[in-house]
């Protein structure tokens, strides 16, 4: 009689399902540096195998690229969250960190292939297009028109003399979603941390809330 032997595949269906420890090991040092990502790693290989392979498998083909990380961990070192300390000010500042958006919006703004200035012509028929608006807005509508000289911005200029403004218009439904979620997370933990939670969401960075 001829009996076939079967080997387990859990293995193999594991580490083709997930991602390859080269790989995270790789992409940590790319996105943190070489001596933050051994840092990083280390903490990695440390965690329970099953956790670890859990985070792999989830993380497989979804990991952002290094240069986008980088990024915006230069703009959190820009928008003042380098510590606890640096968090905790930047929470009692408000619900909106303007810093941090202005960053993040500046790189936007400032990518490549954007525009970094105009011309005087450009600025020219701007000014026209702006002005027979206004004319027509005046006929049609009971608004007074804007007081003052239309302002002609780039990018970078726009996000600069707005994101204040935009910042304190928000400001109120940043502070709503920032109590309901900070509410959620400590029901979720069971207050283990008291009032710890308390305005960790604030800010335009979110942060996700555990499952279970």
């Amino acid at each position: 009689m001829k009996v076939h032997r079967f080997r387990r595949c859990d293995d193999t269906k594991r580490k083709t399902t997930g991602m390859d420890d080269n790989a995270i090991h790789q992409w940590l040092i790319d996105c943190f540096g070489q001596v933050q990502g051994e840092i990083a790693w280390n903490q990695l290989s440390q965690l329970p195998p099953e956790v670890r392979d859990q985070l792999m498998h989830q993380a497989s083909g979804s990991l952002p690229k290094p240069d986008d990380v980088r990024a915006l961990m230069q703009a959190f070192s820009t928008g003042g969250l380098n510590s606890v300390n640096d968090m905790e000010h930047t929470i009692e500042q408000g619900p909106v960190n303007v810093k941090l958006a202005t960053s993040i919006a500046l790189q936007q703004a400032n990518a490549e292939g954007s525009e970094q200035s105009f011309s005087a012509q450009e600025a020219d028929a701007v000014r026209a297009a702006m002005s027979e608006a206004n004319l027509w807005l005046d006929t049609v509508s009971d608004f007074a028109p804007p007081q003052g000289e239309p302002q002609i911005l780039t990018r970078a200029g726009w996000v600069e003399s707005t994101l204040g403004a935009w910042a304190r218009f928000a400001a109120p439904v940043a502070q709503s979603m920032s109590d309901a979620l900070s509410s959620v997370f400590s029901e979720r933990l069971g207050g283990e941390f008291g009032t710890e939670v308390s305005g960790i969401f604030a800010g335009p960075v979110p942060i996700p809330i555990p499952e279970g």
